[in-house]
């Protein structure tokens, strides 16, 4: 049957049957993007941009009142003309977790510890996509999720923000373990975090995906954070 028949077809099951047949996959990708386009609209519309933001993975986990109070601590560290408003965020890494169930009130010798590798595999590949998030640029990571960023070149050298290496930076030049840095020691809130997680800075996201947050400015703002405390 040819497509030009359809309009000498009265309304009914085989019309609609027919139409189907010619037209399906220009109707499935046309909502298809009909409802991307309505998400990104709600997105844009309904998010409200921070002055800069702050990715932490890694095995600490972060209560909603917690995360505020990290908010609070690394504004207070950054100079207002540079933000006032911090977003901070994360993905808990590496958890540990009992494979048995809860731990008897008696140990009975059937309590065991184990990564919930379920668990672990969703939260591996919401770091990934983070990382790739055009807000993602300050970054807390922890060392075996900071190798995999400097592996799949998702950092920016420090070089690119400060002109010397700080004391205790990793020689690769990619970060530097946030227990060194006087940050660490200037707000308990701080704590929350292993000593050994690395402070490092993302590549700028392409163009088309930048958020109204200045690249530039995160810059300036991951600059201070290494430099708090060392004022002259």
């Amino acid at each position: 049957m040819e497509r030009s028949t359809l309009k000498n077809m009265k309304f009914g099951k085989d019309k609609l049957k027919t139409f189907w047949f010619y037209y399906k996959w220009h109707i499935i990708i046309g909502t298809a993007l009909l409802i991307i386009a309505a998400a990104l609209i709600t997105q844009c519309s309904t998010k409200e941009d921070k002055d800069f933001y702050v990715y932490y993975a890694g095995p600490s986990y972060f209560s909603p009142e917690m995360q505020d109070k990290m908010e609070q601590a690394l504004a207070a560290a950054v100079p207002d003309e540079l933000g006032k408003t911090v977003g901070f965020y994360y993905t808990r890494l590496g958890k540990i977790q009992n494979v048995e169930g809860q731990r008897p009130e008696e140990d009975d010798g059937k309590y065991q510890e184990g990564t919930d590798h379920l668990a672990e595999y969703e939260a591996v590949k919401d770091f990934s996509s983070r990382m790739h998030q055009p807000a993602t640029v300050i970054c807390l990571l922890t060392p075996k999720y900071y190798e995999t960023a400097v592996e799949e070149g998702w950092l920016a050298p420090l070089s690119a923000v400060t002109k010397d290496l700080p004391a205790g930076a990793d020689p690769k030049g990619y970060g530097i373990p946030v227990g060194t840095l006087s940050l660490y020691d200037s707000n308990s809130v701080f704590k929350n975090i292993p000593e050994d997680t690395m402070l490092c800075f993302a590549v700028e996201a392409p163009a088309l995906m930048r958020t109204g947050t200045s690249y530039e400015n995160q810059k300036k703002v991951f600059a201070a954070l290494l430099e708090f405390g060392n004022e002259e």
